[in-house]
């Protein structure tokens, strides 16, 4: 069997690189808060106000800790990178497979690998029950005018409760 990618969502996960994850950063005399881009140009700001002012050594601090969070922003960009172009590989095994007409009882390029989750196999069991009823009860009724009942009502609409013969 094929190693699969854990796909889990959220239990147990390990925090990754993500660019949204939120950081919260204790400088040297400022507290900062967002995400690593954020961080990082308000520590750029910073080194360039320290430069202007002549505090060369500040300037420097300043600049390392935004370089810390560029880091992480490129570190982010480029698991982003791998993962789309692990998908596109993906993508691309299982539309050869698909062209090739190899079955291999996974799937192929559905996301949960051919297993379908219990709400949506359930709610298509219920769809497919509510389409056999209405097409049942559509069916009843044609094969009911089909046949003319012996006790039919006159079709000249009269209240006197008349008989009409059978044809």
């Amino acid at each position: 069997m094929a190693n699969k990618p854990n796909r889990s969502r959220g239990r147990g996960r390990k925090p990754g690189n993500n660019a949204n994850r939120s950081y919260e950063s204790n400088g040297p005399d400022v507290k900062i808060r967002g995400n690593a881009s954020h961080i990082s140009e308000k520590y750029q700001q910073l080194a360039r106000d320290a430069a202007a002012s002549g505090d060369r050594i500040g300037a420097e601090n300043y600049l390392q800790h935004a370089e810390h969070y560029y880091r992480l922003v490129l570190a982010a960009q480029q698991q982003v990178q791998e993962q789309r172009e692990q998908r596109e590989q993906q993508r691309a095994a299982a539309a050869e497979n698909a062209a090739d007409g190899e079955g291999d009882g996974e799937g192929g390029d559905k996301p949960d690998g051919g297993r379908e989750s219990g709400n949506r196999r359930r709610n298509r069991r219920r769809r497919d029950n509510v389409q056999e009823n209405t097409e049942a009860v559509s069916e009843a009724p044609a094969e009911a005018e089909a046949t003319p009942k012996p006790d039919a009502v006159a079709p000249d609409g009269g209240g006197d409760d008349a008989v009409a013969e059978p044809a």
